[in-house]
């Protein structure tokens, strides 16, 4: 876990220089969510929500949003609430 990697970086500082790429993170992530069970059906459908949230996100990168309307099409649920408190004041809130 968390505390081998440390150490490990630790003692061995060629590995410390090789930084994780997005694709490692990516890698964990789909063993992570190979291990989600049918029966949790709650769990299951907050992963699609947020990796739905990323996928977005990802996308704006690839041609950006330009009005309102995509940004709330492409915001995570937290965006969403931050518009909100806001009051719709007109800024960018992603």
């Amino acid at each position: 876990g968390h505390i081998t990697t440390y150490l490990h970086t630790q003692l061995s500082p060629e590995v410390a220089e090789r930084a994780e790429s997005p694709l490692d993170h990516l890698q964990r992530l789909s063993t992570a969510v190979g291990s989600i069970t049918d029966r949790d059906d709650t769990l299951r459908k907050k992963v699609i929500t947020e990796l739905e949230a990323l996928l977005r996100r990802l996308d704006r990168r690839a041609k950006p949003a330009d009005d309102l309307g995509d940004q709330i099409q492409a915001a995570t649920p937290e965006q969403l609430f931050n518009l909100v408190d806001r009051g719709f004041d007109g800024s960018s809130f992603l």
